[in-house]
């Protein structure tokens, strides 16, 4: 039975990444079945594709599909990013933060990316690959690339107050129900949290 993708945790988002930038020797399986060493080269480009699923919310294949002409102005001085989601064919249309999108549009000034061009050009096998070995090697199960799009859900849900509208709408959800089952909070947990708020007080008539 496939272990069903969970969002990673902040420590574990910065864990993934800092190992993803260093360079360091693994264990692997050759074909003949015998365990060897092999060398884990460092790859921002693949620490960048998956900071950019974390923050912007979209699926791997979109991510890499994703070229600095797909933010716009909004017209209030911000960018929006304007993408069609591969899966869905839904439109993304989302304000995104000032220094994020900075971030960005520097990322390709600094590494002579055309704005017509994918911000991160390789594959999304090479990225799948790349991410299970430093989980591996970092003891970090039942992640894939689309625990970083979780990750995005569950810093919204947060920061939005656990405001399940807001994540349906920034994730293109069709319904609330789909965020709640996505973000993994049962029905079970919603009636606990309704059963323990009680702030009734027993109050008392002051007289004048």
């Amino acid at each position: 039975m496939a272990v069903k993708t969970r969002p990673i945790t902040i420590d574990e988002y910065n864990l993934i990444l800092d190992k993803m930038c260093s360079t360091f020797t693994y264990k692997t399986t050759n074909k003949d079945g015998e365990v060897e060493d092999k060398l884990f080269r460092a790859n921002f480009k693949v620490a960048y594709a998956l900071q950019l699923q974390a923050n912007l919310g979209l699926r791997v294949g979109d991510v890499l599909k994703l070229t600095l002409n797909d933010f716009i102005p909004d017209g209030r001085g911000s960018f929006k990013l304007s993408v069609t989601e591969q899966k869905t064919g839904k439109v993304k249309d989302v304000v995104v933060n000032d220094n994020l999108y900075n971030n960005i549009k520097l990322y390709t000034l600094e590494n002579n990316i055309k704005a017509d061009e994918p911000i991160v050009k390789m594959s999304v096998r090479n990225v799948q690959m790349q991410l299970k070995i430093v989980c591996d090697e970092l003891g970090i199960n039942s992640v894939s690339t689309h625990s970083f799009r979780k990750f995005y859900a569950m810093r919204l849900f947060e920061d939005s107050g656990y405001n399940f509208e807001v994540v349906r709408a920034l994730l293109n959800h069709s319904n609330v129900a789909i965020t709640q089952k996505y973000l993994g909070v049962t029905n079970e947990e919603i009636e606990k949290a309704s059963k323990n708020h009680n702030y009734m007080r027993n109050l008392k008539l002051i007289n004048k």
